[in-house]
């Protein structure tokens, strides 16, 4: 591991140390109703015992562009993952994840009732923490516009998401032509997000638009490039029970489950045996998968060499196109070397390692 990668890992784990007790301290008002928080608890305890990647992102563009004042901009840095939190409440529901589908009528109207309640309420801290920003008038607004344009946009690619299913693969005349709609879609649901981060730490640092708006595209890159690795991921056999960058066994091959064309399927259904075709489409209409149709769909995944050609992909569309701009753009820096480093997750992370086993 080269000494910047070292210095890049120790950066991330000591920003999310000091972002997680800020994230924490949004929710003291509601932590007072202990029934009220307890629907918190479930999402909080998820996403703080991992690295908070997008609060990352905010930190090192802030740096990168010049911010100096890393204590000022952490409460910034921290609704990054707030925003990150109030689409996992949403998502939740489309994908059924937590089990919030799960039990009877009664416990399955709880479920739904506690996390629109949940997500709502994320919203409004997030805008009272806004106002209590010590920036700028205008980065405030800015701020304010930018989360405003972040939500359109990613809601408008969960619509995408939620109503491209398995069937509709035999409407595209060839993967050039679903490539246009899925990899607009993985922009819309996660470049979106990443990009906001990445802006917003360009402007906190004084950033002028042109320069703000090239960390933007670098950090949209990044969260495109991960949503498409993370649908590959999607089909990696973590042991029971652990959970594997944020996805817990039960949670995989969510997508195929809920019958949504991700392009890894895509490619089975273009590429694969009649037999193969058929496994996939009667899979894509069940609620749950055991192990052995799980090891069916991967050992597919391996004949065809999916990853493989998808992990080439990335690297040639969004790792390498994401750093030239990246090195291009900015002065050499250990801030811009390390942001150049997580760029990396694109195309190696451990979901990856996992589906390589």
């Amino acid at each position: 591991m080269s000494d910047v990668r070292k210095k890049y890992f120790k950066y991330l784990e000591e920003n999310s140390r000091k972002v997680e007790p800020i994230i924490l301290s949004f929710f003291r008002e509601i932590k007072k109703n202990e029934k009220l928080f307890e629907i918190f608890e479930p999402l909080l305890l998820k996403r703080l015992k991992h690295k908070q990647l997008r609060t990352t992102i905010t930190r090192l563009a802030y740096q990168i562009c010049g911010g100096k004042d890393i204590k000022k901009i952490l409460p910034v840095c921290s609704v990054m993952e707030l925003h990150n939190m109030y689409a996992y409440w949403h998502n939740w529901i489309f994908d059924n994840k937590n089990s919030v589908w799960d039990g009877n009528i009664k416990d399955i109207r709880q479920h739904i009732n506690n996390i629109i309640i949940s997500a709502a309420i994320t919203r409004e801290v997030i805008i009272k923490e806004i106002n209590k920003f010590d920036v700028t008038t205008r980065q405030k607004q800015i701020i304010q516009d930018a989360l405003s344009s972040s939500f359109l946009e990613l809601y408008k690619g969960q619509y995408i998401d939620i109503n491209l299913s398995v069937d509709d693969y035999k409407f595209f005349k060839n993967e050039e032509e679903f490539l246009k709609v899925y990899e607009n879609k993985s922009n819309l649901q996660s470049g979106s997000s990443y990009g906001l981060s990445g802006y917003i730490g360009a402007i906190l640092a004084g950033a002028d638009e042109h320069t703000a708006q090239i960390i933007e595209g670098i950090s949209r890159l990044l969260g495109t490039g991960l949503h498409i690795s993370n649908d590959l991921g999607d089909f990696s056999l973590p042991r029971k029970n652990k959970s594997t960058f944020g996805k817990a066994y039960q949670d995989q091959m969510a997508d195929l489950r809920g019958g949504r064309l991700t392009w890894p399927v895509f490619l089975i259904l273009m590429k694969g045996t009649k037999k193969e075709i058929t496994l996939i489409q009667q899979i894509s209409k069940l609620q749950a998968l055991d192990k052995e149709k799980m090891n069916k769909v991967v050992s597919i995944i391996k004949a065809h060499d999916i990853s493989g050609y998808i992990v080439k992909y990335l690297r040639k569309n969004y790792l390498n196109v994401a750093k030239k701009k990246l090195h291009e753009s900015f002065k050499p820096s250990l801030q811009r070397d390390m942001f150049s480093e997580m760029l990396s997750i694109i195309r190696s992370n451990k979901f990856l390692v996992e589906l390589k086993r």
